[in-house]
């Protein structure tokens, strides 16, 4: 199984709700199809390039800490080591800035959404830049991550 098969699998695991998967098929595949007829690059390349553009490198991990009275919480840093937990990630935010976008139809999101990311121009660039000021905002916490 190439790269590409196994992107196409983990999209479609995130974009899947209530278990229907012929449904979230059918719609990354509307959105493919369109993406192909937008643009002149292969609608693959265009995938692949938006999410290169969303990778986050940090994630940030949230402790709480359950012997004080108040409930402090700690957000330490963690670096996402391989290249599977990078795309699992950035397919992630993908998804969840396409529930939180208001338009008509899901594939014309993910197919606005992709084109956009591919330009570096995305809410989900965005987001992920959120998390990478946050994750560097809290250097101090770097020395609890085992390199």
């Amino acid at each position: 199984m190439n790269n590409q098969e196994k992107i196409k699998k983990k999209l479609l695991k995130h974009i899947l709700k209530n278990g229907k998967k012929l449904v979230s098929e059918k719609i990354l595949t509307k959105s493919l199809k369109s993406i192909q007829k937008s643009q002149k690059k292969p609608h693959n390349e265009i995938v692949k390039l938006a999410v290169i553009n969303s990778t986050p490198m940090f994630r940030v991990i949230k402790l709480k800490n359950k012997r004080r009275k108040k409930k402090s919480i700690k957000e330490i840093p963690a670096f996402l080591s391989t290249y599977l937990y990078r795309t699992s990630w950035s397919l992630k935010y993908l998804s969840k800035t396409l529930s939180s976008k208001i338009d008509t139809g899901f594939s014309n999101k993910l197919t606005h959404e992709i084109l956009s990311s591919a330009k570096h121009e995305s809410s989900t660039i965005t987001l992920k830049n959120e998390l990478q000021n946050k994750a560097f905002e809290k250097k101090k916490y770097f020395r609890h991550y085992r390199w």
